[in-house]
């Protein structure tokens, strides 16, 4: 896991190795760190940090349960006949068609 004090860390480890860098050969390598460290201070990174701890604290502080195979397969067929209409319809049968477009398909096969 990554943690705001490890990400502190390696800024101070870059800035130290990047105040090293003074050829000219090594500017890019340079200028690359200097991004880099830019990107663990700013709020979005940190933000994201906030995130992936509390997330992180909310795994390992929740009770463990675990689910029977059947009981999850029950859930998730619960689940799909839940969101199947419950009206059978047959093959070939329109399904509440608005009027107008039963009209226009009318009007195509008419020439």
């Amino acid at each position: 896991m990554i943690r705001r004090e490890d990400t502190e860390r390696a800024v101070e480890i870059l800035t130290r190795y990047q105040s090293t860098l003074q050829s000219p050969e090594e500017q890019e390598l340079k200028a690359s760190i200097g991004k880099v460290s830019h990107i663990f201070q700013s709020e979005l990174f940190q933000a994201l940090l906030d995130i992936h701890e509390f997330y992180d604290f909310t795994l390992r502080s929740a009770p463990l349960q675990p689910a029977s195979l059947d009981a999850h397969h029950g859930t998730a067929r619960q689940q799909h006949e839940a969101s199947e209409p419950s009206s059978a319809v047959t093959p070939g049968e329109p399904q509440n068609l608005p009027e107008d477009f039963m009209r226009e398909e009318g009007s195509d096969n008419r020439g």
